[in-house]
């Protein structure tokens, strides 16, 4: 009898030790701060130029929730007024020569200004100061 009380009392202590020795599984909460760790990590180009020069080319990386303005204002010397980026680092826009900040997002001009658009995973955006060609 001694026997087998000792023989269930190892099988116990060495299913607890198993138990306590595998690594737990993740929450549905690390889960998510994991994805988020995953997408905060996502990065996007951005390109800086001023009439078809590049002065600056860097890889940023996205930070969810925040607008390509907020992003701007935190890497660049940035100039606004009423929405719209008019300078940025010292690159100023000209109303005498109808020159302007512009940005396109992969090659295409968004119909939303800086402050309402969210950079996504792989975006190429250019910012360029040049005169606006009026039609």
């Amino acid at each position: 009898m001694k026997k087998k009380w000792l023989a269930v009392g190892m099988t116990c202590v060495t299913s607890l030790v198993l138990v306590a020795c595998t690594p737990a599984s993740q929450t549905s909460e690390e889960s998510k701060q994991t994805a988020v760790s995953e997408v905060s990590q996502a990065e996007f180009t951005l390109e800086l130029k001023e009439d078809g020069e590049t002065f600056s080319n860097e890889t940023l990386v996205i930070k969810e929730g925040e607008s390509l303005m907020s992003l701007m204002a935190e890497q660049h010397d940035i100039g606004e007024e009423n929405g719209m980026i008019m300078e940025i680092d010292g690159h100023k826009s000209d109303s005498q020569t109808d020159k302007y900040w512009l940005y396109e997002v992969n090659g295409e001009m968004p119909d939303v200004g800086a402050n309402e658009y969210f950079p996504q995973k792989d975006d190429k955006i250019v910012w360029e100061l040049k005169e606006l060609e009026i039609e």
